[in-house]
């Protein structure tokens, strides 16, 4: 479904898509990211900095909201964090900080979620 994931009526539009199409959600999957390569923190502009967090922090919690009202308990949320999570690198700097938040966003999301028997977990890849 082409848009863009960093406006949240569009996620909406997504997941309300997916539940009429498909019949419903058993599981979401957060994969979308953006990423940039800055040598200084002088360089990275404050539109860079605030595309990231809108890519890869706003859209996984405008989806997740979405999702959620539609998921029946063993229902399963699976977010893609980073190594850059747990050792980030300096040249990643907007990039690894919104892994770092995606895992934290992701424990409490598991929390919330646990009484309504919904699993959400996060994946920290690396470089392969």
């Amino acid at each position: 479904m082409p848009g863009d994931i960093q406006n949240a009526e569009h996620c909406r539009s997504i997941v309300d898509t997916a539940i009429a199409e498909l019949g419903g959600i058993d599981i979401l999957v957060n994969n979308a990211a953006h990423q940039a390569s800055f040598s200084d923190i002088g360089d990275i502009s404050d539109e860079e900095w605030e595309l990231t967090f809108r890519t890869n922090i706003h859209a996984m919690f405008y989806l997740t909201k979405a999702a959620v009202a539609h998921m029946k308990p063993g229902s399963a949320i699976i977010n893609t964090a980073s190594i850059n999570a747990d050792s980030p690198s300096p040249h990643l700097l907007a990039y690894a900080t919104t892994k770092g938040a995606i895992q934290n966003f992701t424990a409490g999301l598991a929390q919330m979620l646990a009484d309504k028997g919904i699993r959400a977990n996060a994946v920290a890849p690396g470089p392969i």
